[in-house]
């Protein structure tokens, strides 16, 4: 019994449940797919997404305010009738026609949190996205053998498997922040829960601009210090956080300070041109963290 749950917000959702559902109605399993939408303000996709309601165990609904992606996400599990939630974001689809029954092999159900996995289509390339794009190809898209040396490290909850009882005592925080997988990661690793990542991925669709993606990177680095500075994420949790430190007890992290005046707003103008290359990325994340450590 599964309920496969889906937070959109202002995204058309249509083909992916179209597929979702079929899979399920092949697998011949008990299930439900709850879309809840965070109060679109495009009403194309709500008229759009409005069909899901036509398919069997299937129900979209849209709220009356917008709450908030971690809201949603727990709003969403907390009406899921089954005991295993499966959350896809809203603009990814299945890598695989099989993807519904790979997730329900019974030796995965021994663990507490699958993670499928993420990967890119080279036919979605294209030079305005082409940072995240590369980006997502270099870091996000990794087989399983490798994500499972790092489980904790590893969670993009886009694509992910897991046990109501829990999620629900994640308890994650509600406030709407870029980049809470931060946290995500780290209270597995506090819950001591079982990590499975099995090669089951979705094709991720929804790829941002170059200039819009660098402005989401920086918004997930504020959400980091954010968790570091309320004591929820520790230096060893994070290997940006423990590089950057590591730096700061040899007192190299004064060529961090020296340089940032003219550095990053250099790496800001490159990333966001249209050859982008995302090893830069990783240095602009270093130097925008400095710049916001530099007084603590």
């Amino acid at each position: 019994m599964l309920s496969i749950l889906i937070p959109t917000f202002n995204d058309p959702v249509y083909e992916l449940v179209k597929e979702i559902h079929l899979q399920c109605c092949e697998a011949k399993i008990t299930f439900e797919i709850l879309v809840f939408d965070d109060a679109s303000t495009n009403s194309n996709c709500t008229d759009s997404n409005l069909k899901i309601n036509t398919f069997s165990h299937t129900t979209y609904t849209i709220l009356k305010q917008n709450i908030g992606r971690s809201a949603v996400r727990n709003k969403l599990a907390q009406t899921a009738k089954f005991d295993w939630l499966l959350f896809l974001d809203a603009d990814v689809l299945p890598n695989s026609r099989a993807f519904i029954s790979s997730y329900l092999q019974q030796d995965y159900l021994e663990y507490d949190v699958v993670f499928g996995g993420f990967t890119y289509d080279e036919d979605d390339y294209s030079k305005q996205c082409s940072l995240r794009w590369r980006y997502g190809q270099k870091y996000e898209q990794k087989k399983a053998v490798l994500r499972n040396d790092s489980p904790t490290r590893h969670t993009i909850s886009a694509n992910v498997l897991i046990k109501k009882s829990k999620f629900i005592a994640l308890n994650l925080e509600e406030k709407n922040r870029y980049g809470m997988d931060i946290r995500f990661g780290v209270l597995l690793k506090q819950f001591n829960c079982l990590i499975l990542h099995i090669d089951n991925e979705v094709i991720h669709k929804g790829l941002e601009s170059n200039s819009i993606f660098i402005e989401k990177t920086e918004q997930s680095i504020l959400t980091l210090l954010y968790f570091f500075k309320k004591d929820k994420i520790k230096k060893k949790d994070h290997k940006l956080l423990k590089f950057y430190f590591t730096l700061r007890n040899l007192n190299l992290h004064l060529i961090l300070r020296f340089t940032l005046p003219f550095l990053l707003p250099c790496l800001k103008i490159n990333l966001q041109g249209n050859y982008a290359n995302p090893a830069l990325l990783q240095c602009y994340k270093l130097l925008y963290l400095s710049k916001h450590l530099t007084n603590n």
